[in-house]
């Protein structure tokens, strides 16, 4: 049974909560499942807590579990245990739901009047036409073959984009072509960033060494520009003995921004590196957030103004059916 966002940042924040209280994932889920959640909610406690009982990482239970989870969701989980900071994992992808989930009710409520205006735009000219023709099953007919073609037009844009965020986490061309799309590349790269982070330190809390703090944290980022770059320049920088902070500062902000990798360079030589990606977590997961905010405000004034430009046109169309008749009539008395 699949979970949606709000369901998912809801058992996530318990979960963390639980975890940080000292439960074990066992004890967490047990514990989450005697209050008693919905049925779906209900189903994945059940069988990560089976998964976990019959010897499976949190993270295998996880990917085993009939719920919709997503490959982002799985490398954040395993990387937190692997670093021993499970509480810490369960609470980043509480916070990354709760912001999804905000943003789609934002978004939501501004396409409201857009999606409205276009359902008139297209029912409104056929009104008349009816009337002229008198044929009104053929323009009903029109009118939801229209609305058909829309609603088909904006599913396959949809499945579509989600297919290609599916192939951005490993492909950086695919990735690069994301990042340029108005508003939502902006908020894309920012929680990739942010998910960078938020990996490496836990891995260099739990002592992990920087070559897999590094790796788990590219493979938890879901960007494949960050995945190549950290496998092409810094990975064989680092298992060669060098700091990546040069690296880093050399991406000259490809994919990295410079304040980033200066602070990251200052925070290798001064032994602060766990402090310094704490802190830029945080950085990067506010400016997901206001990312957010902005296009949760952009996208419905763009599709508003596209609906109008739709709207604009139905109205010369509908003047045009009134007007060819009266110069049609007007060309043949004269």
């Amino acid at each position: 049974m699949s979970l949606k966002d709000r369901h998912k940042a809801l058992l996530y924040h318990e979960l963390s909560k639980l975890s940080k209280a000292g439960f074990a994932i066992t004890s967490a889920t047990a514990a989450a499942l005697d209050s008693r959640p919905p049925a779906n909610q209900r189903l994945f406690l059940e069988e990560l807590q089976r998964g976990v009982e019959a010897g499976k990482t949190l993270s295998g239970a996880a990917g085993a579990a009939s719920a919709n989870l997503t490959a982002l969701e799985i490398s954040v989980l395993k990387a937190a245990e692997e670093g021993g900071k499970i509480a810490e994992g369960f609470a980043h992808l509480a916070h990354y739901f709760e912001i999804r989930e905000k943003a789609a009710r934002k978004i939501r409520g501004g396409l409201l009047y857009p999606a409205l205006l276009l359902h008139l735009a297209v029912i409104l000219p056929a009104a008349p036409k009816a009337v002229i023709s008198r044929d009104f099953q053929w323009q009903a007919i029109c009118v939801a073959a229209t609305l058909l073609g829309i609603y088909l037009l904006l599913g396959s844009g949809y499945i579509m984009f989600r297919a290609l965020s599916k192939r951005a986490s490993r492909s950086a061309i695919i990735d690069g072509m994301l990042r340029k799309i108005p508003f939502v590349g902006r908020v894309r790269h920012a929680f990739a960033l942010s998910r960078f982070c938020e990996v490496l330190h836990i891995h260099l809390l739990s002592g992990s060494g920087p070559v897999k703090a590094i790796r788990a944290a590219a493979q938890a980022s879901a960007s494949g520009r960050i995945l190549a770059a950290c496998r092409q320049r810094i990975l064989p920088a680092v298992e060669a003995g060098n700091p990546a902070g040069p690296v880093l500062i050399a991406n000259r902000g490809r994919d990295f921004p410079p304040a980033f990798a200066r602070g990251y360079s200052t925070g290798e030589e001064s032994g602060r590196l766990d402090e310094e990606t704490q802190r830029w977590s945080i950085t990067f997961a506010d400016q997901a957030e206001r990312a957010i905010d902005r296009m949760s405000a952009g996208l419905p004034r763009l599709i508003y103004f596209l609906v109008l430009i739709f709207v604009i046109w139905q109205i010369f169309n509908m003047a045009n059916m009134y007007f060819e008749p009266i110069e049609q009539f007007m060309d043949k008395n004269l």
